[in-house]
């Protein structure tokens, strides 16, 4: 996995439960890290980062966040979540997710940038 730049802030308590969905549906043993953040309503950053090696330590595969995000459920993004299912189309569903997507992670600032055909959703490195 390539080195990440130490970002700040703290990410939604659900992302979480969508990692310990996957490995438990692939049968990956829960790192004790994953399982002490359960009960959080946020959690730190550098925890989901770390998380996120120590799930690719363990199943090594490319693509691996494109392979977690086969779980995401809406309880896992909280209300953003049901505000985006509350839109007719992906725009406005973006628009929203623009608006309110601190609630996910409250770090870095979001930057959406569309480009002819593409689109692409990041946060900018601080």
């Amino acid at each position: 996995m390539p080195q990440l730049k130490n970002y700040t802030g703290s990410v939604y308590g659900g992302l979480g439960h969508l990692l310990k969905a996957y490995c438990e549906a692939n049968e990956l043993a829960i790192p004790e890290q994953l399982e002490q953040i359960q009960n959080l309503e946020r959690f730190d950053y550098v925890v989901w980062r770390d998380l996120l090696e120590v799930i690719y330590k363990l199943d090594p595969k490319p693509g691996l966040g494109l392979e977690i995000a086969k779980y995401v459920q809406p309880k896992h993004l909280g209300i953003i979540a049901y505000l985006a299912l509350s839109c007719d189309n992906l725009g406005e569903a973006l628009i929203r997710y623009h608006d309110f997507h601190r609630l996910i992670y409250d770090g870095s600032p979001l930057v959406v940038e569309l480009q002819g055909r593409y689109g692409s959703i990041r946060w900018e490195a601080t």
